[in-house]
């Protein structure tokens, strides 16, 4: 996995159908591997011409009846994001086009790239460090703003500025310790043992601080899960759209119109959830169709709160509604949708229902939306994720791991500093054993099974 002298390639885009499709290639010989493919590109002034990157457009020819336009960018080593040769051709966003370029591309000398490989090579040339890395993966698999903002905080080195600025004082008293081992002999004192003690303390106490203020991936990992249900046409994804103010689900007026789950972050007033917006419940006749349902009862199992979404002008889909919440252990709302197309009120049997909270509005008038978020807040007061403060870091189990042993490793120093002739190769030893384990933070000393647990959670193509 750590091989990085050979040319790797690999479809860098989200899968499915785009405007855009993205193949990249790293590697000694990625310009070579390109340049047949290339007509009406000014190629050999890209990599003559231009110091560090440079964009240029043209066509794609496959074979003399394949051809499409595509931009394609240039970036000559070290400029680039692993330092390498990197080129990045930009296609028309059909999955069996840019299958079939890769193959191309694969036959001629290109490796496929394995999971995260090129922030791999990125880390490994020293463009960026290890915390910096895993940031890179948490933004891409980021799915509310807190998770987001944490990911950005890690890109732009807060958790490194932070581990500096324990390190350093750290290797200070190290080094005044052993200075002391080393003149031993002499009637030199570079630092005493109440010394000694005070800085471990007065560290120990910073890394505390840094500990207690941050979150872990695994809290922001568990934000509450809303799971919008109901039958056919009642107005999912119209709901989903207004209340997350994202156009996420196409809305029409033929039934089954969702039938993938989608996921959107909804800020509320206490923190963010994620809204699923699923597939409608009822009868089918096609193998698509039982997938799509089979997919949404998956998502209310993993639900934290059910949003039950009824017609107003279909009252007989209440009772459908409370048959399929009986068989699901998850606290419910009902919302009787599209109250506009209606005249009076709507007649329901309201004794003993399993909701916790019946509501009415209009997803079209987006009225008495805020009812139901306010609803849907209180709900889940004590489950919703918040974005932090701005010092607010969010470690990983790794991470906060290390830290926690470095901490251990400084309290270990300080108790051997305490005794009346305190052994300063010992209490130098715990010192040192604290700086290696922050070193793993960065990426300073590392192992192939941290790497590889690392980037093994990558998608191909980052």
């Amino acid at each position: 996995m750590f091989q990085t002298d050979d040319t790797i390639a690999a479809v860098s885009s989200a899968g499915g159908v785009a405007a855009i499709g993205i193949i990249r290639v790293s590697g000694p010989n990625a310009l070579a591997l390109i340049r047949p493919y290339l007509t009406a590109l000014p190629v050999d002034q890209a990599l003559t011409v231009c110091p560090a990157w440079q964009r240029v457009s043209g066509e794609f020819r496959l074979t003399d009846t394949i051809r499409c336009r595509c931009e394609v960018y240039f970036f000559n080593a070290p400029h680039s994001y692993t330092t390498q040769d990197l080129v990045e051709i930009h296609l028309p966003g059909s999955p069996a086009l840019l299958q079939f370029v890769l193959q191309a591309l694969l036959r001629d000398g290109a490796r496929m790239a394995n999971p995260g490989e090129f922030t791999c090579r990125a880390f490994l040339n020293n463009r960026i460090d290890l915390t910096e890395a895993q940031a890179v993966a948490a933004m891409i698999g980021a799915q509310c703003d807190s998770q987001l903002k944490a990911a950005e905080r890690l890109l732009e080195g807060e958790l490194r500025t932070r581990c500096r600025e324990i390190k350093e004082p750290l290797k200070q008293l190290l080094a005044l310790i052993e200075a002391g081992i080393d003149f031993s002999q002499e009637e030199i004192e570079f630092i005493d043992s109440c010394q000694v003690r005070q800085q471990l303390i007065a560290i120990i106490d910073q890394m505390n601080r840094l500990l207690s203020s941050s979150q872990s991936w695994q809290q922001l990992d568990l934000a509450p899960r809303v799971v919008l249900a109901g039958p056919p046409n009642a107005g999912k994804s119209s709901l989903a759209n207004r209340l997350t103010g994202l156009e996420r689900g196409i809305v029409s007026l033929v039934a089954g119109t969702t039938r993938d789950v989608l996921t959107s972050p909804l800020k509320l007033a206490h923190g963010e959830c994620l809204l699923l917006d699923t597939a409608g419940l009822g009868p089918v006749d096609d193998p698509l169709g039982e997938a799509s349902q089979h997919a949404a009862r998956k998502a209310m199992q993993t639900a934290n709160l059910i949003i039950w979404v009824m017609d107003a002008t279909c009252p007989q889909a209440f009772e459908e509604i409370i048959q399929h919440q009986a068989l699901i252990d998850v606290p419910a709302i009902l919302v009787v949708n599209k109250i506009d197309l209606i005249n009076g009120s709507v007649q329901l049997i309201c004794q003993d229902t399993p909701f916790e909270k019946m509501l009415y509005c209009s997803a079209l008038q987006n009225s008495h939306l805020e009812e139901l978020r306010h609803t849907i807040d209180r709900m889940l007061a004590d489950r919703l994720i918040t974005a932090g403060r701005d010092e607010d870091i969010a470690l990983t189990s790794m991470q906060q791991f290390e830290l926690e042993a470095a901490c251990q490793s400084m309290q270990n120093a300080v108790s051997l500093a305490e005794d009346a002739e305190p052994e300063q190769e010992l209490i130098a030893l715990e010192i040192r054993d604290a700086l290696d384990h922050l070193a793993v933070i960065g990426g300073e000393v590392t192992t192939d099974d941290i790497l590889g647990e690392i980037f093994g959670q990558f998608c191909i193509g980052k």
